[in-house]
């Protein structure tokens, strides 16, 4: 049922959507008219210094007939209206348009367009001109990097956008987001950037991407130190989108309706493949049903030139052993033809001449690709802001935004039984559907007949966001602006488990026992009340060549959560779970953090005849989060620039050099990125796992300790870059050099023995640091009626610990010296031969010989041939991780790799012509090591796997010495685990490229549009996640999240059609 109904409500979306486009091109071609009056125009177009300007559009407004000029500037355009406006436009200058008239020759000088140069971008508690900014500061315009892409977060859009972000934690499920890291890791408590909307803190996954009129990224200490506490490490600054005064009422509406399939699954070893490797392990009966492996092999010999000797797929021998011989795929079989996704967005503006208004609706419905709806995700979003002239100096805003969204996962009956696990262990010839018993028609416990009778997951979120502005303008100059932010979060989760009785086990076609013995369900409820208060002023004067900014506020914040968890066992009533309707035991949780910021803030600005500029900002922070005493501290930071390109040395470059700025800051910024009440002892309780009276009693777990004068942890950073702009701006780059320390990282501070039983209360007691660089350059061009624009980022970091209290230096914690993502493991020299050994010490196996002097071993194992040989033992000959496990004495493990992402690029380029648009963005990885040991990384790693992938056959044998994968053993065991230690051999490459997005789309010309009152109409293609280019083993993406086993939610290919109308 399900997979008509995804393919009935898919074939509705096209047929709409391919509908609207008939009638409006049908309608509009009605309507056009033709203009059959004319004359020829020759002219010539010059910039302000006389020099031609060749590639000049010259284009008859409303229509598509134009010219470009040639190289000497000249152009020729016929068949023009006596009434008709000529449209002159070049890249970079300002368009200009002429009524034709009488005239036939009409020259003209275009004048340079300053637009990029004045872009002005939003900083903390305000806005600036780009070209005067000094921090280390990139801002993006959300229409240009969203596009007509189907994404349904904004952190999707950023993603190969911006320098110096690095994203992580991705899959195809629905719902699933990027976790966002601005310049690497840069506190061992986490470094995640704060978000700020509208000067309110937020998390940017509850925004409609489609309400976002901008993001700014403020990367160094300089730039962010207005925010104080939560900003350490950066600040996404999204501002939203609104209106304008003095503009009529516009509606617009655009839909995109998607359908999309795993972007690469794993090939599963043949039936035949996988006995014969179990065969080669060592098996001569299979443990689970008894089956005899050579038996085995003949019988799917005989069926794959026969499948009609076994019309069942299986068959039993004489003892009632059951062999499977049908090929099957239990991954595919628990997925549906395709997901869906469909994304709505209303919009209604305008304003008059004291008041503008915006309302928004956004609509997100995402059905995954496994069998069943239980894969989904939903979000609907309501969003609106009001602006009002009080008086000539008075304005009040309020802006409102509501999010509610739902998203349902299907998860497992018991850790036996779970729906990803079964997806990886299930091996080709596990038999899917059911079969009939004596007590009627039975399914297997497959992934999908799992997922069929599962019950999934379901989590609820609903925010609601105010924030009320009054802005003063008392005089020239002088700005005041109070805010008040309110912001509540509740949410709730429910889990439920409950017998399944009725599922066959594929293997032995016996009936499995109940997945539990017992029904539970648990519910979660939480909420957060989080308030701020906001209140600022900026005055800014211009006295001749100097201009002066003062900006000054204070800023407090409270924050409330609580979580309330309940569990209860027994259901009533399975099919109406709830703690009400249970008869076994309750248990309850709790949690609960309360915290407060207070801050005053400043930042000063000066600019001398706009061409050397200086900054300085500051913070006095407290907040509650640390004890009484040690609450407050001063953050101050400082930047200057200085453009060159001003300097009267620099008029001979005019034409080629439109901007050239060097910029460089220094800032330290207080970090507040812990648990509140570190300071206060406290003792959890729990219920014991033991009896008394038949009941658990209560217990309690020991107090930990604290201490009473630790403070903020302090971030500083130091950054030198370049701006540049070549030929009016068609080329523009910037190149950043960063130095990030955190000082005073919050760890414990001494070494308690064990026999206290907790551990050492936090200190500031570790330091760390962080240095990288960034690259961004891009060029904008327009030839003819072709306009096209290329960019390209690169950025690199790395983090080091500079102390940490370790001084032995063992290697399962931090210590000084360490670069953050080291891997140590053991490097892999070989796979070892029979020659290895001692002559005639083999069995028939190849198994038990003597190796020869010399010959190293892995510690506590025998090897035999086929087994991982690795390099430096002792001086015993013993391969191990030594008796201290600390940096000076690692036994035999070398650092063999980083997991820390290296070289993160972003390509992206678009063209257009007379309508049509097509855009493309590129993203990758261009160095990075991951260590996976799971059983989608190597063969035979748990003792009940018998599921193989058909990258996974290439292991040794006596007839293939020289694989890629050492032995496998039976039940994985003998060297299994020797073979499998972290090791160079099996490191794996993460470096990829994706082609991430690729959006094909036409403007519908206004001349047709127009006619029937529509000022917009566009009509898009999309594809997302294109194309992979990676090491990783097929099926696999480096960036994407794993569940149970190493079994991840594919990365999903998605096609989308879609349009924007607007009126």
């Amino acid at each position: 049922m399900k997979k008509k109904s995804k393919q009935n409500e898919f074939r509705q979306s096209m047929k709409l959507l391919l509908t609207t486009i008939v009638l409006v091109l049908e309608v509009g071609i009605l309507g056009a008219t033709v203009n059959a009056q004319s004359v020829t125009i020759t002219g010539n177009v010059k910039d302000t210094f006389g020099e031609p300007i060749p590639g000049t559009t010259v284009v008859v407004k409303g229509t598509t007939q134009g010219t470009v000029t040639n190289s000497d500037g000249n152009y020729s355009i016929g068949n023009v209206s006596t009434d008709a406006i000529l449209v002159f436009s070049f890249l970079g200058m300002k368009t200009q348009e002429i009524i034709v008239g009488d005239q036939s020759q009409i020259n003209v000088t275009l004048v340079e367009d300053s637009q990029q140069l004045e872009e002005v971008v939003a900083i903390g508690y305000g806005t600036q001109k780009k070209v005067n900014l000094t921090g280390a500061v990139t801002s993006v315009k959300m229409d240009e990097v969203l596009g007509n892409r189907p994404v349904s977060f904004a952190s999707t859009a950023l993603m190969g956008s911006v320098p110096g972000l690095v994203f992580s934690g991705f899959s195809g499920e629905p719902g699933s987001r990027y976790n966002i890291n601005i310049r690497g890791t840069s506190s061992i408590h986490g470094s995640n950037p704060l978000v700020i909307v509208d000067n309110v803190p937020m998390d940017l996954s509850y925004i409609n991407p489609e309400d976002i009129e901008s993001i700014t990224i403020l990367k160094d200490a300089s730039a962010s130190a207005v925010y104080g506490a939560r900003a350490a490490f950066g600040v996404i600054l999204v501002t939203t989108k609104k209106s304008e005064k003095d503009k009529p009422n516009k509606f617009s509406y655009s839909a995109k309706s998607s359908f999309s399939k795993p972007q690469e699954l794993a090939t599963r070893a043949s039936p035949l493949q996988t006995v014969q490797a179990m065969k080669d392990a060592g098996w001569e009966n299979l443990w689970v049903a008894g089956q005899n492996i050579d038996r085995w092999l003949e019988l799917l010999n005989e069926y794959n030139a026969n499948p009609s000797l076994y019309p069942d797929g299986f068959m039993f021998d004489s003892d009632n052993i059951p062999y499977q011989l049908r090929e099957t795929d239990v991954t595919r079989d628990m997925m549906d033809n395709f997901g869906i996704q469909q994304i709505h967005d209303f919009t209604v503006s305008g304003g008059s001449d004291k008041s503008s208004y915006r309302i928004s609706l956004g609509i997100l419905d995402n059905d995954g690709i496994l069998f069943t709806n239980k894969d989904k995700y939903t979000r609907n979003s309501v969003s609106s802001f009001l602006s009002t002239d009080v008086t000539k100096w008075m304005t009040t805003q309020i802006s409102l935004m509501y999010t509610d969204s739902k998203k349902s996962d299907p998860t497992s009956f018991s850790a036996a039984r779970d729906l990803w696990s079964s997806s990886l262990f299930q091996p080709s010839f596990h038999p899917i559907g059911g079969m009939d018993t004596d007590d009627g028609y039975r399914l297997f416990a497959t992934p999908r007949n799992i997922l069929d009778v599962a019950i999934p997951d379901i989590s609820k979120s609903n925010r609601l966001n105010i924030l009320g502005r009054v802005i003063l303008t008392p005089f020239e100059g002088l700005n005041i602006t109070g805010e008040y932010s309110i912001n509540k979060f509740f949410g709730s989760s429910t889990q439920y488990r409950k017998p399944i009785h009725d599922l066959m086990d594929g293997m032995t076609l016996n009936y499995l026992p109940s997945n539990v013995t017992q029904s539970s369900y648990n519910e979660e409820k939480q909420k957060t009340i989080y308030n701020a208060l906001n209140l600022f002023a900026t005055y800014t004067k211009r006295i001749q060549n100097h201009n002066l900014s003062l900006m000054a506020g204070i800023n407090t914040e409270h924050s409330d959560h609580e979580t309330l968890a309940a569990n209860r066992i027994q259901m009533i009533n399975d099919e109406l779970p709830s703690i009400g309707q249970g008869v076994g035991l309750i248990t309850a949780t709790d949690d609960f953090s309360e915290y407060a910021i207070f801050g005053t803030f400043y930042r000063f600005n000066y600019a001398f005849k706009d061409k050397y500029l200086f900054e300085a900002s500051g913070r006095y922070d407290g907040s509650s989060k640390f004890p009484e005493d040690n609450r407050f501290g001063f953050f101050p930071s400082f930047s200057a620039g200085w453009r060159v390109s001003e300097e009267g040395f620099m008029d001979f470059s005019r034409n080629v050099i439109s901007n050239l700025k060097l910029r460089t800051s220094w800032g330290s910024i207080g970090n507040q990125n812990i648990s509140p009440y570190q300071y206060t002892p406290g003792m959890e309780s729990y219920l014991a796992a033991w009896l008394r009276n038949d009941e658990k009693p209560t217990s309690l777990n020991p107090p930990a300790l604290v201490r009473s004068n630790f403070t903020w942890e302090e971030v500083r950073t130091v950054n030198f870059g370049i701006d540049i702009g070549l030929f009016r701006q068609k080329l523009d780059a910037s190149f950043d050099l960063f130095n990030r320390e955190t000082l005073n990282m919050l760890a414990p501070g001494l070494d308690y023995p064990s026999i206290i039983g907790t551990s050492a209360p936090l200190q500031n007691a570790a330091d760390m640091e962080s240095k990288g660089w960034e690259l961004q350059i891009s060029w904008r061009d327009k030839v003819g009626d072709v306009s096209y624009g290329v960019g390209f980022h690169i950025s690199d970091n790395q983090s080091k610990i500079k102390k940490f209290k370790n001084e032995s230096k063992v290697l399962s914690d931090r210590y000084e010296g360490q670069i953050l993502g080291e891997i140590w493991g053991y490097v892999t020299d070989r796979l070892y031969t029979v020659d290895d050994f001692v002559e005639g010490t083999l069995d028939n196996q190849l198994m038990g010989g003597t190796l020869k002097p010399g010959i190293a071993k892995f510690k506590g194992y025998n090897p035999n041939p086929g087994d991982v040989l690795y390099k430096y033992p002792d001086e015993n000959g013993e391969v191990w991780q030594g008796a201290d496990n600390t940096v000076d004495n690692p036994g035999s493990r070398r650092i063999i790799g980083n997991s820390s992402p290296r070289y993160v690029f972003g390509f992206n380029t678009d063209v257009s012509w007379k309508g049509f648009g097509l855009s493309i963005l590129l993203q990758g990885t261009g160095k990075r090591q991951v260590w996976l040991r799971n059983v989608t990384m190597f063969p035979y790693t748990h003792n009940w796997m018998v599921g193989l992938y058909e990258y996974q056959l290439d292991y040794w044998t006596p007839d293939n010495t020289n694989a890629n994968f050492p032995r496998i053993y039976a039940s994985a065991a003998h060297n299994t685990n020797a073979n499998y230690q972290t090791q160079s051999g099996f490191l794996q490459n993460a470096a990829y490229l994706d082609i991430k997005s690729v959006v094909l789309s036409y403007d519908l010309p206004k001349s047709l549009i127009s006619k029937i009152k529509l000022d917009e109409v566009t009509l898009f293609i999309s594809g997302e996640n294109v194309l992979s280019f990676n090491h990783f083993p097929e099926g696999i993406h480096p960036d994407n999240r794993t569940r149970s086993d190493g079994a991840t939610y594919p990365f999903m290919r998605m096609l989308t059609g879609g349009l924007k109308i607007s009126f």
